[in-house]
């Protein structure tokens, strides 16, 4: 899922010109606003999954450690919304994203190593 933040956040400063090759991105086919407005459900999927899938058991709960990533995810969605629609200043969310992806996994995988 993380991974897949990554991609969705690429998009918003490239609106202008996948609209220009005809290509219907997320962030062309919801708007920068919306697309914004999505994210922090996008985030909350990633890691409700991991609370969810400790609640059941199937995984361990040092996996819950994956949190400690959470502050990456609240910046990046708070960046996202403030700047969605300055193509210069949102390009840099996918860096966040990356640092969330690169923590959350690392802390994930130190979970189940526990």
């Amino acid at each position: 899922m993380s991974t897949s933040i990554i991609l969705y956040c690429s998009h918003f400063h490239q609106v202008d010109d996948d609209v220009a090759a005809g290509k219907r991105s997320p962030i062309v086919r919801l708007g920068t606003q919306r697309g914004a407005a999505l994210l922090p459900w996008l985030c909350g999927v990633a890691y409700g999954s991991v609370l969810m899938s400790v609640a059941l058991g199937l995984m361990p709960t040092g996996t819950l450690l994956v949190f400690g990533s959470l502050p990456f995810a609240i910046k990046l969605c708070l960046y996202v919304r403030e700047h969605h629609d300055r193509p210069p200043k949102v390009s840099s969310s996918k860096f966040i994203a990356v640092a969330m992806h690169f923590w959350s996994g690392l802390l994930l995988g130190f979970g189940f190593l526990a």
